[in-house]
């Protein structure tokens, strides 16, 4: 009785490979490698899962060595292949999803043969040839979308520094919980002036409004070094600067201007001149409204 041993179980293969199936063929009696007759693309049955509908279509099945029969003229060697990238038979192939491969029928020595040829399961394609790709949906049973750890620890990479310092890594703290140091914690003499940049330190870096200083006690001793310090800025010389004509003064301006207007200034028709101290140098000139009884003036320069 004649008999062949097909059944090539592939396992998982990925999604658009082309799957080898080879089988032989013997003599039931002697055991002897015999032939077969009548193999036909047609004879090629794929179920998918436990479905009884065959694949309805043949493309992507091929004889190998042109007929599948005596593989490189040895007899009883017989082979077909699978290219499971064919989607003639629309969304048939589909990773996740068990095949049956069964030939029905051939003839060997006058005897009609049907057998199982092989199984396999599709899993996701490959990105790179050889390499199976890995897809985490579920993390700690957690479900995880697509990037989802990479983009995590492309985000902590992000946040860690480049290279360690004495075996440890230095940072930076932009914040910290309310609470969290304590007098203890801050050596004595640990934060000076030096510690901080200069202009660090201000009422927006304090957050502050005035209020805060409304209950802190005047001290008589403060009165003296007041009294110096708006001394000092009284007797600072006034800057030799007037604003340009249409543009307001300073206070300092103003005082300059008004000075100069009352002490040291010159009428020539309707063109009044105010001098600088030296009595020589122009400062800023008005136009009167009349040369010879003026109402009012005008800042020309």
């Amino acid at each position: 009785m004649e008999h062949v041993a097909p059944l090539n179980s592939w396992g998982n293969v990925p999604l658009n490979s082309v799957i080898p199936f080879w089988f032989d063929s013997f003599d039931g009696g002697t055991g002897a490698s015999i032939t077969l007759t009548g193999l036909a693309l047609g004879d090629i049955l794929c179920y998918k899962g436990t479905s009884m509908t065959q694949r309805s279509s043949t493309a992507g099945i091929v004889l190998l060595d042109t007929d599948g029969i005596d593989l490189d003229t040895i007899t009883g060697i017989h082979g077909f292949s699978i290219d499971t990238s064919d989607n003639t038979d629309a969304g048939f192939y589909a990773a996740g999803s068990f095949y049956t491969v069964v030939v029905a029928s051939v003839t060997i020595d006058a005897q009609t043969v049907n057998f199982v040829a092989g199984t396999f399961r599709l899993t996701a394609a490959e990105g790179v040839a050889g390499v199976a790709d890995v897809n985490v949906t579920h993390v700690g049973d957690t479900a995880q979308t697509a990037g989802d750890i990479m983009a995590d620890t492309n985000d902590i990479q992000t946040r860690l520094p480049a290279a360690l310092v004495g075996g440890r890594m230095d940072a930076s703290v932009g914040a910290m919980a309310a609470n969290v140091v304590t007098a203890a914690a801050v050596a004595d003499g640990a934060i000076d002036a030096a510690t901080f940049a200069a202009g660090a330190i201000d009422a927006a870096a304090m957050n502050v409004t005035g209020s805060e200083f409304t209950a802190i006690p005047w001290n008589a001793a403060w009165d003296a070094e007041v009294q110096s310090e708006v001394e000092d800025a009284l007797d600072v010389t006034i800057a030799d600067s007037v604003p340009a004509d249409g543009t307001r003064p300073s206070v300092r301006q103003a005082l300059y201007m008004i000075a100069q207007m009352l002490t040291d200034f010159g009428i020539v028709g309707t063109t009044l001149t105010c001098y600088k101290p030296d009595g020589v140098t122009a400062l800023f000139t008005c136009t009167l409204n009349d040369g010879t009884s003026p109402t009012a003036l005008t800042r020309a320069t």
